[in-house]
C-alpha cells in the first residue's frame, strides 16, 4: 500500500515540476513554427550565468527543427536601461531543436529577447518579454542570499562611484578655498629624481588643517 501511494506521489510531483518548467517559458506559434523562450535557467538572478533559451519545433507534430543555429539570430535587451547585445545562438548538446547562447545578466528587472532569422524560406522578427505569464524577469541576487546579504557588482561599483564623486567635489571646494594648493591631503613627501623630497613644514601644517576642515590661523591654530 505504502508503496502504491509513493509511485502516485512521485508520478504528480514528476507532472508538477514538467509543468512549472514549462510555464516558465513562453511559447508562441510563429507560422508553421512553434517557439518556446525563456532564460537558459529560471528564476533568474543577477550575477548567475544564464542564458537565452529558444526551442523550434514544427506546430502541431512537436518534431524538433534543427540545425538553424547560423539563421536566427538573437538580441537581448535590458528593458529598464534600453541596453542590447546581439547574441550568437548554437545547438544545445544532445537537445534537437534548442539553441543557447549564454550570457550573465549584471542588472535585475525586465529583459526582451527578439529573434529575426528565415527558415526554409519563411521570414520572422519576433520579441518576447519576460513578466508575468511570459518567462522569468531578472531578480536582485540579493533576494535569495543568505544568511547576510553580500552587495552584488553592479550595487559596489555604485557605491564607489558615488564615493569617488564625493571626494571629487572636496577636492574642488578646497581648490577654490585655497589657490594655488593641490588637492586635500596631498602633502608629506614625495618622489623626485629618485630621491625622496619632503615640503615645507609650513605647507604640510596648512595642509593638515585642510586635511581636517578648519583654516589655519596666524599662529598655527585653528581659526
Amino acid at each position: 500500500m505504502f508503496a502504491r501511494y509513493a509511485l502516485v506521489f512521485g508520478s504528480v510531483a514528476a507532472l508538477l515540476s514538467v509543468s512549472a518548467a514549462a510555464s516558465a517559458h513562453e511559447g508562441r506559434e510563429v507560422g508553421e513554427y512553434e517557439f518556446t523562450v525563456g532564460f537558459l535557467s529560471e528564476p533568474a538572478y543577477e550575477g548567475e550565468p544564464n542564458g537565452v533559451s529558444l526551442r523550434i519545433e514544427k506546430h502541431g507534430d512537436d518534431v524538433p527543427v534543427e540545425g538553424v543555429a547560423s539563421s536566427v539570430k538573437a538580441e537581448v535587451t535590458h528593458v529598464p536601461t534600453g541596453t542590447k547585445k546581439e547574441m550568437t545562438l548554437r545547438g544545445a548538446f544532445g537537445d534537437p531543436g534548442h539553441y543557447v547562447s549564454n550570457f550573465i545578466p549584471t542588472s535585475p528587472g525586465v529583459y526582451t529577447f527578439r529573434f529575426t532569422g528565415e527558415i526554409s524560406g519563411f521570414k520572422f522578427d519576433e520579441s518576447f518579454t519576460s513578466g508575468p505569464g511570459t518567462f522569468s524577469e531578472v531578480a536582485a541576487a540579493r533576494d535569495v542570499q543568505f544568511p547576510v546579504q553580500v552587495g552584488s557588482g553592479r550595487e559596489i561599483e555604485g557605491v564607489a562611484r558615488s564615493t569617488q564623486s564625493v571626494a571629487q567635489s572636496a577636492e574642488d571646494a578646497v581648490a577654490r578655498a585655497y589657490p594655488g594648493h593641490p588637492g586635500p591631503c596631498r602633502w608629506g613627501s614625495r618622489v623626485g629624481n629618485g630621491r625622496r623630497q619632503h615640503r615645507d613644514e609650513a605647507e604640510e601644517e596648512v595642509g593638515a588643517w585642510i586635511c581636517r576642515g578648519a583654516k589655519p590661523g596666524r599662529s598655527g591654530v585653528a581659526s
